[in-house]
């Protein structure tokens, strides 16, 4: 159902932008291409197919820099530091939701627990795969 706005231009269905995107802006949280890995490989599949208006990715990475990402990775949660820690949560907390893929090993700390410390610091709600 459409909504006649005052100018007489038709307006989309709440959720939809004026091309059928989605307004929903989701942070998605994992490793990320060109990182060959094949949880890189979903979160940017996911992300892409996903048509989203606004969305961003925090990448896992173990050294700061040391890839080259493209503009869509808006943070990096590097392994061991609070500080990436910190700047990855505030970032993703800019989204209405946050995707969180989970493998055990990409994650810092004892047995990825720095996985846990990252959740209990987003304000936002998360789906984790």
């Amino acid at each position: 159902m459409q909504i006649e706005s005052t100018t007489g231009a038709a307006t989309p269905p709440a959720g939809q932008g004026t091309r059928g995107q989605r307004l929903l802006a989701v942070g998605f949280v994992g490793t990320y291409p060109p990182t060959p890995c094949g949880i890189a490989t979903f979160t940017a599949s996911l992300r892409q197919g996903m048509g989203l208006r606004r969305s961003g990715v925090v990448a896992l990475v173990d050294e700061p820099g040391a890839v080259c990402f493209g503009a869509e990775v808006v943070a990096e949660l590097v392994r061991g530091s609070a500080a990436s820690l910190e700047a990855a949560a505030a970032a993703l907390d800019e989204f209405d939701v946050v995707v969180l893929q989970h493998e055990f090993g990409i994650y810092g700390g004892e047995d990825g627990s720095e996985v846990v410390t990252l959740v209990r610091r987003l304000k936002v709600p998360m789906i984790v795969v």
